[in-house]
């Protein structure tokens, strides 16, 4: 009898960590160490019958109205339909056992390059701001994250989500045109 209890103690121990296990890995990785050794997101995406200037004029069109700042960062290259930005967002509040995230920021340059019928972006110099709840506040590069522990792990998987939720709502303008309502 006792051997049947330290069999399914042990069961309902493994349990929790094997859910966990695939709990971290339900979000697309999408940040890879690239041929130069920095971390990056780069994609080449095709766009059926539209033009290289057309796309250009999209995706300027969709960084003014989302990712224009104060200071006007933004590098529109019209003679070599190309884009420059660097950006930043705001990453989820998170905790867990002896470790809280009160608030982050995630810093990455934007790069975009036209081609008639695709187009060619690339996130790069990828940097974090963390503040922790002992009021720590942590910056580093991408590339320093590939520590294994719970924090980090959030902070990549913000990270991934993040930009690859740029990089749709990117395509999905360029594809379709800025064809948003004025519904205010």
């Amino acid at each position: 009898m006792k051997k049947i209890w330290l069999v399914v103690l042990s069961l309902l121990m493994t349990a929790p960590a094997v859910q966990a296990k695939d709990k971290e890995e339900e979000y697309k990785v999408v940040v890879v160490q690239g041929e130069n050794g920095s971390y990056q997101y780069e994609q080449v995406v095709n766009v059926e019958g539209v033009s290289k200037e057309e796309m250009f004029k999209r995706a300027k069109s969709w960084i003014i109205a989302n990712m224009k700042t104060d200071d006007n960062n933004i590098k529109f290259d019209e003679s070599d339909l190309s884009i420059t930005n660097t950006a930043t967002l705001v990453m989820k509040a998170a905790s867990g056992f002896n470790w809280a995230i009160t608030h982050g920021l995630v810093n990455f340059k934007l790069n975009i390059m036209f081609k008639d019928g695709r187009y060619k972006f690339t996130f790069d110099n990828i940097a974090v701001q963390a503040a922790y709840a002992d009021g720590i506040v942590e910056t580093v590069g991408y590339d320093q994250l590939q520590r294994n522990n719970k924090p980090a792990k959030h902070i990549r998987k913000e990270v991934n989500e993040k930009l690859l939720n740029v990089a749709t709502q990117l395509e999905q303008a360029i594809k379709t045109g800025n064809k948003a309502k004025d519904n205010w």
